[in-house]
């Protein structure tokens, strides 16, 4: 994730019980700061710590690979 730097447009899951199921939405945010393990984003005024290896660049095909490999290293 050394693409993504504060200020980029990025992509994330929200999941339920830390499965992506029906319920599953891939919101759009910006990355406001960045800590060791973690992204602090804003998405539509709500605020989020999300793990790094839950946050893709925007563009990436993240449901498609989701779906298949449970990881997106984009």
């Amino acid at each position: 994730m050394e693409n993504i730097l504060v200020g980029s447009r990025v992509v994330f899951g929200l999941y339920k019980d830390g499965l992506c199921n029906s319920e599953c939405k891939y919101l759009h945010a910006v990355v406001l700061e960045s800590g060791d393990d973690f992204f602090y984003l804003v998405s539509y005024g709500d605020f989020y710590k999300i793990r790094k290896i839950f946050v893709y660049p925007e563009g990436a095909p993240v449901p498609f690979i989701y779906n298949m490999f449970w990881l997106c290293f984009c």
